[in-house]
């Protein structure tokens, strides 16, 4: 028997169709989730999570030696991604053409933008140096679409699209306190070219 409190509960949960309706990106126009918003409302679960998810970086865009996660600097020389690492060694992609926009100079690049498969990861990095000991890479900016027959985020990282399946509704993990904002930021090739996300919305 369905009590007053149970039928309240569930006037309250959207219909499928209407919440697919009122998330799905116009276009194709797909999300950008942040890492680290996302890891801030999961704090119990923040430093598995996000070894779980450098793990797939590494994976997915692995450099010819070492892990991103270890990277002290990281530039761009001529259209090739150059990582530094505390040792003095260095590295590069393993897929070099992986790598298809950045901000900022080659030198001192604030993000860098991957492509795996279909989907883009941006790398925010800190261009400060290897010598004050910090790692470069500060947050991930992981593009995701929603997919059309579930209604579920999908990314390139398996281990987001668990906590966003997991942890979160859908509702949640579309809202704005998991997105960067609309952005002004312009990518750019490593060749100087501007770089567009064509039917991908930033919000």
């Amino acid at each position: 028997m369905t009590t007053a409190t149970q039928s309240q509960s569930q006037a309250q949960q959207p219909h499928p169709a209407a919440l697919h309706t009122a998330v799905q990106p116009a276009n194709g126009a797909s999300y950008w989730v942040d890492m680290n918003r996302l890891l801030g409302r999961l704090e119990e679960r923040e430093a598995p999570a996000r070894q779980a998810i450098l793990q797939q970086l590494d994976a997915l865009c692995p450099l010819k030696s070492g892990s991103h996660g270890e990277v002290c600097e990281y530039l761009v020389y001529y259209h090739q991604l150059l990582a530094l690492f505390p040792d003095g060694s260095s590295s590069g992609l393993q897929q070099s053409g992986q790598l298809v926009a950045l901000t900022g100079s080659r030198e001192k690049p604030s993000s860098l933008l991957l492509k795996t498969g279909e989907l883009h990861i941006e790398l925010e990095v800190d261009s400060s140096g290897c010598e004050n000991g910090a790692r470069a890479l500060q947050n991930l900016q992981i593009e995701a679409r929603v997919d059309e027959g579930d209604c579920q985020p999908h990314t390139a990282l398996a281990a987001i699209d668990t906590l966003l399946d997991s942890t979160l509704t859908l509702a949640d993990a579309l809202s704005p306190r998991l997105h960067r904002p609309r952005s002004d930021r312009s990518f750019r090739t490593p060749g100087g070219e501007d770089y567009l996300t064509q039917n991908r919305q930033l919000v």
